[in-house]
């Protein structure tokens, strides 16, 4: 065969990693998956508290803070009549 530029022949590191299969009692099967699903809930969980900042905070940089108030209109009939 003909050898690459790094001296080693083609095709030689390809070769498949040694497998080993492991059987699991089923008790420790469950908690493994339960494992996994707890941890897959709080990512998803943690990914959407961090999309909420995210967007909480483009907000902010759009519109300005949420308890901002224009007090130069007044909202209802009341305050229309005390005005005049």
């Amino acid at each position: 065969m003909k050898e690459s530029l790094t001296g080693s022949v083609a095709g030689e590191g390809l070769a498949s990693p040694p497998v080993a299969t492991v059987q699991l009692p089923l008790p420790l099967w469950d908690a493994v998956t339960t494992v996994r699903e707890g941890f897959f809930a709080l990512c998803i969980a943690t990914g959407q508290q961090v999309l909420a900042a995210l967007m909480e905070h483009d907000r902010q940089q759009l519109c300005g803070p949420r308890t901002c108030r224009i007090r130069s209109a007044p909202r209802t009939a009341a305050a229309v009549s005390s005005a005049r």
